[in-house]
């Protein structure tokens, strides 16, 4: 795995414009739009992103967040709830996933933050899920 610090992904992440990010999806098809797990691939290689999951969220800590589906994290834009997320993990007002595998491995124990029951998430998703009728 290749480690990074926190401050450094914040720093790289305020620098990319809000008009690179999205919603509901990993990337868009022109791959100009990222969701912040693919922002995370574009800063620090794919070692780095499995560091980052490992360290500090895992896909279902982090797309509620990015998605606006995470009731404390309701910026405007998903750079910006991100950034407030990463921040709060930074100074420790979340709980980081290196603490949740240390802690708690039972996900039905596990904080809000960690899970949303009902909902799964995936980096890997490449388009919107689909809408309940």
């Amino acid at each position: 795995m290749k480690p990074f610090e926190i401050e450094d992904l914040i720093a790289y992440l305020e620098t990319t414009p809000d008009s690179t990010w999205c919603v509901g999806l990993c990337r868009t098809g022109d791959r100009v739009q990222h969701c912040v797990l693919s922002h995370v691939l574009n800063f620090a290689g794919v070692e780095g992103l499995d560091f980052f999951e490992e360290r500090w969220a895992t896909t279902s800590m982090i797309f509620p967040v990015n998605d606006g589906e995470h009731e404390t994290y309701q910026q405007a834009t998903p750079k910006a709830r991100c950034l407030a997320y990463l921040a709060d993990l930074r100074d420790g007002k979340q709980q980081c996933a290196a603490a949740y595998f240390r802690n708690d491995r039972d996900a039905d124990n596990a904080p809000d933050q960690f899970w949303q029951k009902g909902t799964t998430y995936s980096y890997m998703r490449l388009s919107p899920p689909a809408k309940d009728t």
